[in-house]
């Protein structure tokens, strides 16, 4: 639920600041800059679980997200809300 709510808040605030934006739908599939914090998001999700499986999991996140979307982001990083 977290991680929903913070990507609620990032899709608000782009239709707030950006005047290109058609709506959170067009956010969610068009904006590459908040899909791959959201793969940041979930990768960070699985990089705080405590066992050698979830940092794999978050290792694999972040190497398909760099590939996709030419972002290198540490699965460790933070992110605030309404990014």
């Amino acid at each position: 639920p977290m991680i929903a709510d913070a990507a609620a808040a990032d899709m608000r605030r782009f239709v707030e600041v950006d005047p290109a934006t058609e709506g959170t739908l067009g956010v969610m599939l068009f904006f590459k800059g908040f899909q791959a914090v959201q793969c940041a998001r979930a990768a960070h999700y699985f990089w705080t679980e405590a066992n050698e499986e979830g940092r794999m999991i978050a290792k694999l996140l972040q190497s398909e997200m760099a590939d996709v979307f030419g972002v290198d982001i540490h699965p460790g990083a933070v992110f605030g809300r309404g990014v």
